[in-house]
């Protein structure tokens, strides 16, 4: 009998593999696909920087035989057309002037790009754990550590130190950018939007019982699916132009009740609408205006605590949890308290009416309205399309067991269709958002003062397109970058979470 008893042994360790050596034993290193893969990334990465080197080399040769010279600095150069819409070109920024403010900024972008090159560099550790070390990695720390010895905080400072004061200074052509930037981000807030929801309630529209909705949900989307943005947006623009009043015949509500055979010549306008534009009440904040803030952000903070409580209590019991019923009296109350406890935060400024001008409010000019309503109008038709094919994606029998257990119909959609829909309706979703950004540039269509016809009138001026256009698609690359960041980052929330 063996009376032996059984030792638990440890597995030897195993000896770590260098993710550096990149040959595999046995194999020739011309037969490696470890070392094939490593050959062809480094051959992509020199056609790559020797072509742009090329096409930069070329580039700056042809400007240079044109007597043209590629000069940035023409950024800091006066802007002397006068732009109507936008912030104002002429006025000071006075945080510019502010002495400190270089030196901060400097320090904080140098912070920042350790804090960048820490960060990768634990990556490229996490990677060397995983026996997967990426060329990108490496690239990129080199970079980042390159930058940071070309550019030290006091030469940072400097740098900035001249652009606040000089490049943002009144009348230059990058104050003039700003103002485009601004005015192009306007347009593109609203009709985001704008044409969400108009593309969600047209999308259910699309699926409607009732064939009247489901008609006119139809005729919409497909004309304007199926015509050209432009010719939509010369329509409407001229149709706006035509249609509407001149000046001393402006539509206009009053705020109170007169007699006034043209009441909007009086005080107290909340509209005032004429060919030349549309002019709306302007609110102006006070130095009470923070404490309304504060109790806005307290208000919607409780009511989230609200709404994580009424759905952690529905799961345990069953019960509806009737969220909305929850979070709106609070969000009320916090916006009227607020607003009492403030006194005065806001002070309006009305529009009214003084010979063919509108003085006061806050001017919304016809370009501005014909190019927001154009890109609601085209990308709303593409998203209703997105919306009806992402709910026509959730199984039917899912409706209809829903159904079965007396769901109502904005129940089943709330609950059962779209949030499944969801999941397919994003990433498409995101990819309108980028060409409706894009799409903004045809403003220039309208004569509407974006970012694409500040680059133009700066190039009439200067002479100098190629700096304009460069800084053009860098500004448009950013604002496409960013929207799908933030789609993208929906997306990551409501995808489906799996092991």
């Amino acid at each position: 009998m063996d009376t032996t008893t059984n030792v638990y042994r440890p597995p030897p360790k195993r000896r770590r593999a260098n993710p550096f050596n990149f040959l595999t034993p046995g194999v020739p290193f011309y037969r490696d696909v470890r070392v094939l893969r490593l050959f062809a990334q480094l051959a992509f990465l020199f056609l790559v920087v020797g072509a742009g080197y090329v096409l930069i080399a070329n580039l700056t040769t042809n400007l240079t035989n044109s007597n043209l010279a590629l000069d940035f600095g023409v950024y800091n150069r006066p802007f002397t057309v006068a732009i109507a819409e936008g912030p104002s070109l002429t006025s000071v920024w006075a945080w510019t002037r502010t002495p400190e403010l270089p030196g901060i900024l400097g320090n904080a972008i140098w912070i920042l790009a350790g804090v960048l090159t820490l960060y990768t560099g634990f990556s490229l550790y996490r990677q060397y754990q995983h026996f997967e070390v990426k060329l990108g990695t490496v690239i990129t720390i080199a970079i980042l550590i390159l930058l940071m010895i070309s550019y030290p905080p006091a030469q940072l400072t400097e740098m900035l130190r001249v652009f606040l004061t000089e490049y943002l200074a009144p009348s230059t052509m990058t104050r003039a950018f700003f103002t485009g930037i601004i005015s192009t981000l306007q347009v593109v807030f609203i009709s985001l939007i704008a044409c969400t929801l108009l593309g969600i309630f047209a999308g259910i529209g699309l699926l409607s019982s009732n064939i009247l909705v489901r008609s006119v949900a139809q005729i919409y989307v497909e004309i304007f699916r199926n015509t050209p943005m432009v010719v939509q947006l010369i329509f409407i623009y001229r149709s706006l132009t035509l249609l509407l009043p001149a000046p001393r015949q402006s539509i206009c509500a009053l705020g109170s009740y007169t007699l006034d055979p043209n009441p909007c010549t009086l005080p107290g306008n909340l509209f005032i609408l004429n060919a030349r534009g549309f002019y709306v009440v302007q609110p102006n904040p006070t130095d009470q205006a923070v404490i309304l803030l504060i109790s806005v952000i307290i208000g919607v903070v409780i009511a989230l605590f609200l709404r994580a409580w009424r759905l952690r209590r529905q799961e345990q019991t069953g019960q509806p949890a009737y969220v909305w019923r929850f979070m709106i009296p609070v969000l009320l109350i916090a916006i009227v308290g607020g607003w009492l406890l403030a006194g005065t935060p806001y002070t309006f400024n009305y529009p009214f009416l003084r010979g063919p001008n509108v003085q006061e409010g806050l001017q919304l000019s016809i370009s501005f309205v014909a190019l927001t309503l154009g890109l609601t109008l085209y990308t709303g038709a593409f998203i209703a399309d997105i919306v009806r094919a992402g709910i026509q994606s959730v199984p039917f029998g899912q409706i209809e067991a829903a159904r079965s257990q007396g769901f109502n119909g904005n129940q089943v959609l709330s609950f059962i269709v779209l949030p499944q829909a969801l999941r397919l309706i994003i990433p498409p979703l995101g990819n309108q958002y980028v060409n409706l950004g894009k799409n903004s540039s045809l403003g220039i269509v309208v004569a509407y003062a974006d970012t694409y016809r500040i680059a133009q009138l700066a190039n009439n001026e200067s002479g100098q397109a190629v700096p304009f256009f460069i800084g053009l698609m860098l500004i448009y690359l950013s604002i496409s970058v960013s929207l799908s960041f933030m789609t993208n980052l929906i997306n990551r929330f409501t995808r489906i979470k799996t092991r």
